[in-house]
């Protein structure tokens, strides 16, 4: 009966056993690697063309509100230049109500934006869940037992959650950081074209290192952390089951 017993075990800890490691078995150490960027960009902006009006929308507010940042430290510096030091109040009143104008239009574009990419982000990832759920309910039973349950949770909560998160906050930082840099340049190269010159040789320097540097050593980092965190929802789940 032991003997039974102790071969029963061994046959459910086989080698398409997720804690074995088997074939596909999601083990700590591994990195998993996108083997077609190309395709999955393709996929992804499958479900986002049915949000192009909102998108497109989004959009132009970002750059609206960008323009509006920019147009704030300007109107700083010809508050100070010709109001404060030669003491027209008056005209510092003016160029007060402006810029408080000024910002208060670029934080309702900014909240404009974030709204219309949060709706449309929410309806891609509902989509995504959708079809990703059809497909769990047509995959083979082999499929489920060669992996833990945990990691495939991880993958249809955490990574979707990541994706939302890049649609609603990254891409808006992005297009918002882009534009921001572009605007800051010409204006420096306008007031003065030495400093800027030195500025941007800076930027591009610290551009190179970040790149070249700190993002290779935080990448395998991160492809470390989703591995771990898809084990420690296996262990979780199988020990509440």
């Amino acid at each position: 009966m032991a003997d039974r017993t102790r071969n029963a075990s061994r046959g459910q800890q086989g080698p398409g056993h997720p804690h074995r490691g088997g074939p596909g078995g999601h083990m700590m150490g591994e990195k998993p690697k996108l083997k077609d960027t190309r395709g999955t960009l393709l996929r992804l902006w499958g479900y986002l063309r049915q949000e192009r009006g909102p998108l497109a929308l989004a959009s132009l507010l970002v750059v609206g509100s960008t323009g509006l940042q920019l147009l704030g430290p300007y109107l700083i510096g010809v508050a100070i230049d010709d109001y404060i030091v030669p003491g027209d109040m008056a005209g510092l009143a003016r160029i007060t109500a402006l810029l408080f104008t000024t910002y208060l239009v670029a934080s309702l574009l900014m909240w404009l934006q974030a709204y219309i990419l949060a709706g449309a982000a929410q309806r891609t990832i509902r989509h995504i869940r959708g079809d990703l759920f059809r497909k769990v309910q047509i995959l083979p039973l082999r499929f489920f037992d060669q992996r833990t349950h945990g990691d495939l949770m991880s993958r249809l909560t955490n990574d979707v959650e990541n994706i939302s998160q890049v649609l609603t906050e990254s891409t808006t930082q992005i297009v918002a950081g882009v534009l921001s840099a572009i605007g800051v340049v010409i204006i420096m190269f306008v007031l003065n074209p030495m400093l800027a010159l030195v500025s941007v040789t800076a930027m591009l320097g610290m551009t190179f290192i970040i790149n070249r540097v700190i993002s290779r050593q935080t990448r395998p980092g991160f492809r470390e952390q989703q591995a771990a965190l898809g084990a420690l929802n296996g262990i979780i789940e199988e020990t509440i089951g």
